[in-house]
């Protein structure tokens, strides 16, 4: 998942960071999306159906009513250590512009890394 910026809590800033990557995937109609997480908690609340009353129920809930506009559509506990793509976006993300398309050399990471899309 992806950063965001001025949240204390790290959990809510996770799910803002989904809620974030699912509205940019529908911006672009894309029909397949799989959402790789560090965070254990979110990944777990995203994937249960209870409804969730804290502080971050809302944005939670806002990406579960997205999932039927996907074809595929995953969301996925992946350790730190083996998020490589996140891992080399998150280094030049500070000094790179918008785009729709992954920088060069993140292709082949994503190929390995998520071969559902392809």
């Amino acid at each position: 998942m992806a950063f965001a910026p001025n949240v204390a809590n790290p959990e809510l800033g996770e799910a803002m960071a989904a809620r974030l990557a699912i509205e940019i995937w529908r911006h672009f109609q894309w029909h397949n999306c799989i959402i790789e997480g560090d965070c254990i908690q979110i990944v777990h609340k995203l994937n249960s159906k209870e409804t969730d009353y804290s502080e971050m129920g809302p944005i939670l809930h806002d990406i579960r009513s997205s999932l039927d506009d996907f074809a595929i559509f995953k969301i996925c506990f992946v350790r730190r250590s083996t998020n490589l793509a996140a891992h080399h976006l998150a280094r030049v993300a500070l000094n790179s512009q918008e785009g729709t398309d992954p920088p060069p050399f993140l292709c082949d990471i994503l190929r390995v890394d998520a071969p559902l899309l392809n």
